[in-house]
């Protein structure tokens, strides 16, 4: 009989691993530690070394003046001074190039009241570029007894100068308006001539004065022909019907003094008596 099977509970002693065994494996454990640990030590000292020579790499180009700023280069500037945007940045003269803040610097540019957007990039080695999209006129403000420009988004530009006008339409009726009011106010003018050049741009452009003072009215004051009415809700209002009846209204009413348009399907010619603003 098998010396196994007579001892079914005994382990067979040619499969047994004896105790060198185990020693050579820790053996090969701790070799293989130290070698994985001398190899990520010898990284970490590279990787410290090449952390250091850029961080003194960086310091050298931001620092070096031979990438100081020289020159100021605008473009896109036509009605707004660029030498009022170039005196706000004047403290830049002379800074690194690579230092600057290019936010910061846009943010200066575009807080003059001429600039929609601005942008400003590097040229190396010693130009900054900024560029600038201006705000339009669309209008002119009556504030305070002063015309001031304002844009198609009811922004006050600043005081209207010397050859700014540019036969723009002038808005009024904001006496004692202040803040945000006369700012919602502006805006309201400047949407209705908008609304109004969708309909008819020759009709736009013939409107010398718009008055936004009464509360039930808007009154249009054209170079030629009688101030027309409008309905400050919907200015748009009989506009289109009043044109395709203008030469008509103008042969039948010679004296005709004012246009209504505020009344739905209804066009009423009436006597400039009744149009005092406000009422």
């Amino acid at each position: 009989m098998d010396e196994r099977e007579q001892h079914p509970g005994e382990q067979d002693r040619r499969y047994w691993r004896r105790r060198y065994n185990r020693r050579v494996r820790k053996a090969r454990r701790a070799r293989s530690f130290l070698h994985y640990a001398i190899i990520g030590s010898a990284q970490l000292v590279l990787a410290t070394m090449f952390v250091l020579a850029g961080v003194r790499a960086a310091d050298f180009v931001t620092q070096t003046d031979s990438l100081a700023l020289r020159q100021l280069r605008f473009e896109g500037f036509q009605r707004g001074s660029a030498q009022t945007v170039r005196d706000s940045l004047g403290h830049l003269d002379g800074r690194n190039l690579l230092s600057l803040d290019l936010r910061g610097i846009t943010g200066i540019v575009a807080s003059d009241r001429w600039v929609r957007d601005a942008s400003v990039r590097r040229e190396l080695p010693h130009t900054l570029v900024v560029r600038v999209q201006e705000r339009e006129p669309a209008a002119i403000a009556l504030i305070g007894g002063i015309a001031h420009l304002v844009d198609d988004q009811g922004v006050v530009i600043g005081a209207c100068g010397p050859r700014m006008a540019e036969d723009l339409p002038v808005l009024v009726g904001f006496a004692e308006l202040e803040g945000d009011v006369l700012a919602a106010a502006i805006g309201r003018g400047v949407d209705a001539l908008a609304r109004l050049a969708q309909i008819d741009r020759d009709l736009a452009e013939e409107i010398a004065e718009l008055d936004l003072g009464g509360r039930d009215r808007v009154v249009a004051r054209l170079l030629q022909g009688p101030p027309l009415l409008l309905d400050p809700q919907k200015v748009e209002r009989n506009v289109e019907d009043y044109l395709a009846l203008r030469t008509e209204i103008g042969a039948r009413v010679a004296t005709a003094e004012y246009v209504d348009l505020r009344w739905r399907e209804r066009i009423t010619v009436g006597a400039v008596q009744e149009l005092s603003t406000g009422s």
